[in-house]
């Protein structure tokens, strides 16, 4: 299981269900950590800089290791890696219409949300 940092009393929910399935819960760091040239992203949002993080650790996962992982009842820190040059192209051109898109037309920016979260 992965996560990204949690308000509070969610990490020791997920933490919870993790050790209910049997597995760890890492705890996906900073994008800031992997690399030390910026990451370019497609999305707009602070929040798709932890989205972006959570994709490489799973990415990474069950590209490397699958689906294993020992039972743990700690919170393991994901360890940042070095981005390739395919991860940083497939972050850099995800787009996501209606998700915080920005349109362009008659010379009037738009953005266009389509979400309906609480925030």
């Amino acid at each position: 299981v992965y996560t990204s940092p949690q308000p509070p009393g969610g990490l020791e929910t997920l933490l919870e269900c993790a050790a209910t399935a049997k597995t760890r819960l890492h705890l996906a760091p900073p994008l800031e950590e992997y690399s030390k040239q910026p990451i370019t992203l497609g999305l707009v949002g602070d929040h798709q800089r932890l989205n972006a993080s959570l994709a490489l650790q799973l990415t990474r996962h069950w590209l490397t290791a699958g689906a294993s992982a020992e039972p743990s009842d700690t919170i393991v820190n994901a360890p940042a890696f070095e981005v390739t040059d395919k991860e940083r192209a497939g972050l850099a051109s995800t787009q996501w219409p209606g998700r915080c898109q920005t349109v362009e037309l008659d010379g009037v920016t738009y953005l266009l949300d389509g979400a309906h979260t609480l925030e």
